[in-house]
């Protein structure tokens, strides 16, 4: 028989010493030079990737090559995107003045002039000298003498061919023995006829009454009639032929009237075409001084030259004042004085904000009106030719912003229009030409955001070719650790802070460290970093000091947690009352610690939470009560199914692995997720599994994969800080700990009273590489190493959970035989 193998003897398990748990910063090791003997920072520390993709994207001006600056809050990217942006500003081609002028083909689509930079004050002032020049040159071109005469000769011409209709019927009515003799008064005044009675014109209505009197014979009072009718029906086509007569009498006034005005505006209208070589500009006055001959009338206060005045081309003013309203110039962009290329940051983009509006007037009778003078632009427009910075996040809350937004930069061509709101609704919908931009967007927003959109929106890839993904940490180079002391002189030239020792900027920079998550890497979130800088300042002046020393940055870090730790001290009190059932001392069957994190928005932190385990025969499997509450997330989830892979791998060489098994956060109310709890319950199922008890003074977190290789887990400062404090409060035994990650122990900042407490052996960490390290720490036996025949030593803690196993897949063996024969 093959002789049986003792369990492997117990190792002391490995602790971290006080130097694992957090990097100090050495200035003489480091080279760190205090803040007043450093050249202030300029630029920006350890974005080198994200500021080439942001020179490229904004340097290659084409079609499509707008930016996403993409990163956490507070790393910096406005205040890059504005440096950068300071830089290349004088690269830029500058942009062209835009006006909006009256369309009078089509007063409902005002045309768009484009004119060289700064000339747009100078072509209002120009049409603004054209406009009086007609009120003046008009007049007096109907009424000087060549024109006047020429008017009487064309007057008397018809006239005279009006009077000789007039007198062929007249001698013809007469023949007939009927008199011509107009009626009425003035204006009204029409030619009627009248039978002749003795010699005398009599009204037509009184013949009858003269036959019955027998002062004229019958036969002739109908005689007089018949021909009545005929020479009546002979009138009225004389009156039809004097009306043309009239009417070409007019128009051959108002053709004089066009021809000399037009004439006379000619010169004024080619010297502006001329002086500004805009095609836009010959068509515009072309039509323009056509209206005006059309609307010769109102020069001269009477409609007797024909025409008639403009009706609805201005909404507030009539007349000749309405009439050379429409030659003023609506100046959109103004460009007089730029020398560099536009950058505009819009904070708030609303839909009038970024693609302009009407402003609206009260007519008289009530109604909303507008006009080719009223349009103003907007951001877009300001920005042409250079660059608009906006925050995703506001443009996607402002509805259809988006929408609007991607059609612009797709076609290059901003369409001012209604916003869409029932209020204010104009008389006369505008729809002014297109605007033709070169703008390039910047956009700034969120990783989370830039892949929704990415994903989502097949439009967004097409816009958005350059991605500037900021990151969140940086190396801890000797060059970065030097830069971190400029950006601190940089924060007190432009703040006015007192001066920094250097050993203010050493603890700053440890915090810069801690802050990342990791002893190798430093913050690149600069925003945490100057509110540290005016915190510790503010402690230096309430103190009188002349400079910043550690303590006020150590000052300014306590008073930070403080301020915030409401709730972590509630629940470490909670803790301490027994509300929350929490141990740190003694041992139990199927209980744990695990670590959590707390995230209260401003503040973090950590907390131990009772984690328990049973088990019993059955083929239940692992019931995880969390997710059958519905209090499970998903990767919580994950985590639960690789610990039935852990123990198959494990234990399931022989038999089936069948039992029933609950998993249970004790007094969690809220959703639990993450699997770096996932070690920390395989402890608790083996301790219900074995009989044997696990040391409450320890504290477990680190995720696991099917082969018992203990992971990283996030958040590892603040669940050995937050299991430090809890064990703190209730008194430390110099027995408490924690256990973490082998693999965490890089991630390392620890308070500085976690490390004291370490180095006096008050407080302990055990870094661990395996299930097996970690369970040989919390209950003080071997795990067991599998033997070849897939076996573990007697007396080991494997052995135990293995013999448990194999009773309970019998069990349920036998039980469902019992089943099948019953």
């Amino acid at each position: 028989m093959p002789r049986k193998r003792s369990p492997r003897t117990r190792k002391k398990p490995r602790e971290l010493t006080p130097a694992e748990l957090r990097w100090v910063c050495d200035p003489s090791r480091d080279r760190l030079k205090a803040p007043e003997s450093v050249m202030p920072l300029v630029g920006i520390i350890g974005q080198d990737r994200a500021i080439r993709a942001m020179k490229i994207g904004i340097e290659l001006y084409a079609p499509g090559y707008n930016v996403f600056v993409c990163g956490i809050t507070g790393t910096g990217r406005t205040s890059t995107v504005k440096r950068i942006l300071d830089n290349i500003k004088s690269s830029c081609p500058l942009p062209l003045d835009r006006c909006y002028v009256h369309n009078f083909q089509k007063p409902e689509r005002p045309r768009l002039i484009v004119l060289p930079r700064g000339r747009s004050r100078e072509f209002r002032k120009d049409m603004e000298r054209f406009a009086r020049e007609i009120s003046a040159t008009v007049p007096k071109v109907l009424d000087e003498g060549d024109h006047d005469a020429h008017r009487r000769r064309i007057v008397r011409h018809y006239e005279q061919a009006g009077d000789r209709l007039i007198g062929r019927f007249e001698r013809q009515a007469e023949k007939e023995g009927f008199k011509l003799k107009r009626v009425g008064e003035g204006s009204l005044a029409q030619p009627g006829l009248f039978p002749l009675v003795d010699g005398q014109p009599v009204p037509i209505a009184e013949i009858e009454a003269l036959a019955e009197a027998k002062k004229i014979p019958a036969a002739r009072a109908r005689a007089l009639t018949r021909r009545y009718v005929t020479l009546g029906a002979g009138l009225e086509a004389v009156a039809r032929k004097g009306r043309a007569i009239l009417r070409r009498m007019q128009a051959e006034i108002e053709a004089l009237n066009r021809q000399q005005v037009l004439k006379a505006l000619e010169d004024p209208a080619r010297a502006i075409i001329e002086k500004y070589g805009v095609p836009g500009i010959e068509v515009y006055l072309h039509d323009g001084i056509n209206h005006i001959a059309e609307h010769i009338a109102l020069f001269r206060g009477s409609a007797e030259e024909g025409g008639t005045a403009p009706a609805g081309d201005s909404p507030d003013e009539g007349g000749l004042a309405g009439l050379l309203s429409l030659f003023e110039v609506n100046i959109l962009l103004d460009n007089t004085g730029r020398e560099q290329c536009p950058v505009v940051i819009e904070t708030l983009p609303t839909y009038r904000r970024l693609f302009g509006y009407y402003e609206k007037v009260m007519g008289p009778s009530g109604n909303w009106a507008t006009d080719f003078r009223k349009i103003r632009g907007g951001s877009l427009l300001l920005a042409d030719g250079g660059y608009l910075v906006l925050n995703v996040e506001e443009v996607l809350h402002q509805p259809g912003l988006w929408q609007h937004l991607k059609r612009t930069l797709v076609t290059r061509l901003l369409e001012i229009s209604e916003e869409g709101t029932p209020q204010q609704v104009p008389v006369m919908a505008l729809t002014p030409e297109p605007i033709a931009l070169n703008v390039k967007v910047i956009m700034i927003g969120d990783t989370g955001t830039y892949n929704l959109l990415y994903n989502r929106d097949p439009d967004f890839r097409k816009i958005f070719k350059v991605l500037a993904d900021f990151d969140y940490e940086m190396d801890r180079s000797a060059r970065n650790i030097r830069l971190c002391a400029a950006f601190v002189a940089r924060m007190c030239q432009e703040e006015g802070l007192g001066p920094f020792d250097l050993a203010a900027v050493a603890r700053v920079t440890e915090y810069g460290a801690r802050v990342a998550g990791h002893k190798g890497k430093l913050t690149a979130r600069f925003g945490e970093i100057s509110d540290l800088l005016r915190e510790a300042d503010y402690w230096r002046r309430k103190e009188g000091a002349h400079s910043v020393g550690a303590r006020h940055v150590t000052t300014a870090l306590r008073e930070s947690e403080r301020r915030n730790g409401m709730w972590e001290e509630k629940l470490r009190d909670m803790i301490d009352e027994g509300l929350l059932l929490v141990e740190v001392k003694g041992r139990r069957i199927g209980q744990i610690n695990g670590l959590t994190i707390h995230d209260t928005g401003a503040y973090r932190f950590g907390l131990p939470a009772r984690i328990t385990a049973s088990a019993a025969p059955g083929d239940a499997g692992i019931i995880n009560i969390e997710r059958e509450a519905r209090l499970s997330g998903r990767t919580h989830d994950k985590g639960v199914l690789i610990i039935g892979g852990w123990f198959r791998e494990h234990f399931g060489h022989d038999k089936p692995v069948t039992f029933a098994a609950s998993l249970a956060f004790e007094q969690s109310y809220g959703e639990v997720d993450g699997d770096s709890a996932s070690s920390t319950e395989i402890y608790a199922l083996l301790s219900a599994l074995s009989g044997v008890p696990l040391d409450q003074a320890i504290a477990v977190t680190g995720s696991v994969d099917q082969r018992g290789q203990v992971q990283p887990v996030g958040g590892i400062i603040h669940k050995i800080e937050g299991f430090f404090r809890v064990c703190r409060q209730s008194g430390l035994t110099g027995r408490q700990g924690v256990i973490i990650p082998r693999t965490n122990v890089g991630d390392l900042m620890l308070d500085d009273e976690v490390v004291e407490a370490v180095r006096r052996g008050r407080f302990h960490i055990f870094p661990v590489r395996t299930i097996e390290e970690g369970i040989e720490i919390l209950t003080g036996l071997p795990a067991g190493a599998r033997r070849r025949d897939g076996s573990y030593p007697a007396g080991s803690l494997y052995a135990r959970v293995d013999l448990r196993l194999t009773r309970m897949a019998r069990l349920v063996r036998r039980f469902a035989g019992l089943r099948r024969i019953g």
